[in-house]
């Protein structure tokens, strides 16, 4: 079982929200960093591959950057000096800093700004902000607990800093302050989400499993992705649990949620194999390898589910389509040993030649 690991950032308007506001429900479910994630299998990562016009783009872009940077700096260093005591202005440039991606410089002002200010919580937020920038998590950690102190009942503050705890391997912190979120917006999708991911990592299944149920009960009236997300992870409880057949219903779900997400049709060609249900099966490969056609992953999984089908029918032909798809996985990864041993196995009782691979 390949499992692929979703991480996120930790999110959050800096400006001071209404509190008890949760983040927008359409944005995309946050997974911690620890967690499995909610699908059975992913193709690889696509290579991109530069042409010489998008190198010097490139360069060019990160010329004008670093020129960006040096001015910002500089003007950044004179506002600090005409208004070191300014609480306002020290925010404003630590704004800037954090803007044009100097996150020391954002930590060193919003700090200045909050040990002048030790309530304000724009300087709280944005110092968080910054040092979620450079993954300083056990910090940021620190500056939340800060702000909850002054809002208790904000949900933003509340849910980053269970991101936090999460990246930094807290997961039973994490969780209480999901649970938390929870009792006062039982339909904040994004911490019911999380709290159910997490509770997955730990293997407690059946908690995992009643926070999905729950998700998925007004299913309608999620946004597709996060539909898809919530369908895949009760997927693979159900597949932990050995419930193949109501897992195979979850990843027909989630696929009809997300039809254009390669990862959800491979998922469901894991649990129609699962079920013996072969024809199925190559349909999924065969509708994820149109959307990710140079993915190897795609055509790997694709001949495994034709080597079954030989298996299950005898027939020959599947075999050969089988050693015909590992060829392909190998045209566009050849770095696959373990394939390449298994389709010298099987070439022998084939007639096929190698094939290039898609688009060549």
């Amino acid at each position: 079982m390949c499992l692929v690991v979703a991480v996120s950032v930790v999110t959050g308007c800096r400006r001071s929200t209404t509190p008890g506001n949760a983040p927008a429900r359409n944005a995309p479910p946050a997974a911690t960093a620890s967690a499995p994630a909610t699908q059975l299998a992913s193709a690889p990562a696509p290579v991109m591959v530069w042409e010489s016009a998008g190198q010097l783009l490139l360069a060019r872009g990160k010329a004008v950057l670093a020129g960006q940077l040096i001015l910002a700096r500089e003007a950044l260093a004179e506002t600090g000096r005409q208004a070191a005591g300014d609480p306002k202005i020290l925010i404003h440039a630590a704004d800037r800093a954090l803007a044009v991606g100097n996150g020391p410089l954002a930590i060193d002002l919003f700090s200045r700004t909050s040990q002048l200010a030790p309530d304000n919580v724009d300087a709280l937020m944005g110092l968080a902000m910054a040092q979620v920038s450079l993954n300083r998590y056990a910090q940021a950690i620190e500056t939340y607990h800060r702000l909850l102190a002054l809002r208790s009942t904000d949900t933003t503050v509340r849910f980053n800093l269970a991101v936090a705890l999460s990246l930094t391997q807290q997961l039973d912190e994490a969780a209480a302050e999901y649970e938390q979120i929870l009792q006062g917006d039982a339909d904040h999708f994004r911490a019911r989400y999380n709290l159910a991911v997490l509770r997955q990592a730990q293997g407690k299944f059946d908690d995992a499993r009643s926070q999905y149920k729950l998700l998925l009960e007004h299913a309608e009236k999620l946004a597709p992705a996060d539909a898809a997300a919530a369908w895949s992870g009760y997927g693979e409880v159900l597949v932990e649990s050995g419930e193949v057949e109501q897992a195979f219903t979850a990843y027909s779900q989630a696929a009809k949620a997300r039809p254009e997400d390669a990862a959800a049709w491979l998922n469901l060609a894991n649990a129609a194999r699962g079920t013996g249900r072969y024809g199925v099966a190559v349909a999924a490969c065969k509708r994820a390898a149109k959307l990710e056609p140079l993915q190897a992953g795609v055509w790997a999984r694709m001949g495994e589910v034709y080597l079954e089908l030989h298996r299950a029918t005898k027939d020959p032909r599947h075999l050969a389509e089988a050693v015909e798809c590992w060829d392909l996985s190998l045209r566009i990864n050849p770095r696959q040993d373990a394939l390449r041993k298994l389709v010298d196995t099987y070439r022998a009782t084939t007639s096929q030649p190698t094939q290039p691979a898609p688009g060549h």
